[in-house]
């Protein structure tokens, strides 16, 4: 699949706009009513009280192109800008979302139709990464078609998923891609260097954490899905580099030089085109 950022976008949205998906702008990058957050920082902000029973929509399914920033707080890549090759503060989330319409396993079978047909990863060189005691997962997996031996359990530090301190999480399931032995790192997920990288994320939200950091069973269990967007065009392009050129230009800012760093002026990138996060929930029982 050869396309611009803007036709990657574009193919997104449409397929979910053909699974009848309602397009809904992106909300402020600051949260307007959510004194929890300081930026927006994940595509499903918007939603939240419909996540949490307080609100509805007058539609069951939506797909969006966010603004998010991740400068601090729960969510915060600003540590690790310049010692990876694909992290950066702000960056564009695509997701879609259904209240109240289906959960794991449509949405496992959109995330992998949508990488392996539309986008045309090849299956052989995928890893799935699920909670450790998420079973349910592990069989859906297994039914679209993905061995056991890709298939790995983790604990809450990389497969458990919430925004903030307080609010909407779940545990997590993420697929990875093996970019091949050129690039340095693990040869496994969640390993070291960018050899095999993130590019999906499900996240089943099924609990809501309070401020004591009691998990509540949310009404309507819902899974966020994103695409790690550099990822793929890392892979598309057999490079490791992050797309500045193409997509990080128009979000970069002067990089002074610290005292005695002989870097001179540099441009340091502040935007990523990257996590594509897709939110479903599903009925009431």
């Amino acid at each position: 699949m050869k396309n611009s950022t803007q036709e990657l976008r574009q193919a997104f949205i449409r397929y979910f706009e053909q699974h009848g998906h309602q397009a809904v702008p992106s909300s402020a990058l600051i949260p307007q009513a959510d004194p929890t957050l300081l930026f927006t920082n994940a595509g499903m902000n918007q939603f939240k009280r419909v996540f949490l029973g307080e609100e509805t929509r007058a539609y069951k399914r939506a797909v969006t192109v966010q603004k998010c920033l991740r400068a601090g707080g729960k969510h915060n890549d600003l540590e690790n800008v310049g010692y990876t090759r694909r992290h950066h503060t702000f960056f564009e989330m695509l997701g879609n979302f259904s209240f109240g319409d289906y959960f794991k396993e449509d949405a496992i079978t959109f995330g992998w139709e949508f990488l392996t047909q539309t986008v045309g990863l090849a299956k052989d060189r995928m890893w799935v990464t699920i909670f450790r005691d998420d079973d349910e997962a592990d069989q859906l997996w297994k039914k679209v078609g993905v061995p056991a031996s890709r298939i790995m359990r983790c604990d809450e530090k990389d497969n458990f998923w919430q925004m903030g301190d307080t609010g909407p999480c779940g545990p997590c399931s993420e697929l990875h891609f093996d970019q091949g032995p050129s690039v340095p790192g693990d040869d496994r997920p969640n390993g070291a260097g960018d050899r095999v990288i993130e590019i999906w994320n499900l996240v089943f939200m099924q609990f809501n954490r309070d401020a004591a950091g009691k998990l509540h069973p949310l009404p309507d269990p819902a899974s966020i899905r994103a695409w790690d967007w550099n990822g793929w065009r890392q892979w598309h392009k057999a490079s490791t580099a992050t797309m500045t050129a193409m997509c990080l230009r128009r979000y970069s800012a002067p990089w002074p030089p610290g005292p005695g760093s002989g870097m001179g002026s540099k441009t340091r990138p502040i935007g990523r085109c990257a996590w594509w996060r897709t939110i479903f929930a599903r009925s009431r029982s």
